[in-house]
């Protein structure tokens, strides 16, 4: 095994330990400085390796904090969505790109469409389309959806593949 990729993963690991632990073991204080210093860290990554930042990491780190809670109490951080650390990662990563469009295809049951799509102040009005061939599992609402329309556009596409071979 490639030794660059266990020891990131042996990282991944102490960092998923830790914020368990910080849940049950760390008040609220502690918790919210770790939160501001984990976007401190993403902040000073993507200026060097994109050239992008988060202006205000202090009303980041607040609105992550309550946009973490609703995820975590409306279970979209279970198993097949993403975990806290890739949730905490796609919320400062939007608050970087400050996008105009975001695509996902595979929206499941949600968790990584609200971690970039939940509102915020520090971020643009954007747009944003998820589509998945199966919305039931979906466990946010966003406005405007439509499930037909995803269905169509994915069997659209998977048709006109599948006559080009």
């Amino acid at each position: 095994m490639n030794s660059n990729f266990s020891m990131q993963e042996k990282a991944r690991g102490e960092i998923t330990k830790n914020l368990k632990v910080s849940k049950t073991h760390i008040n609220q204080g502690l918790n919210e400085r770790l939160i501001h210093a984990a976007i401190g860290v993403l902040d000073a990554f993507f200026k060097k390796n994109l050239g992008y930042e988060i202006h205000d990491i202090k009303t980041a780190t607040e609105d992550y904090n309550r946009l973490i809670r609703f995820a975590e109490k409306n279970g979209l951080l279970q198993n097949g969505g993403i975990d806290n650390v890739e949730y905490l990662t796609l919320f400062a990563l939007k608050l970087a790109l400050q996008p105009e469009l975001y695509v996902e295809s595979g929206v499941f049951q949600g968790s990584s469409l609200h971690a970039f799509t939940s509102e915020t102040d520090l971020c643009q009005t954007f747009t944003a389309i998820g589509f998945d061939p199966n919305l039931e599992p979906l466990r946010i609402k966003p406005r405007n959806t439509s499930s037909s329309i995803a269905t169509i556009f994915l069997n659209t596409n998977l048709i006109r593949s599948l006559k080009d071979t």
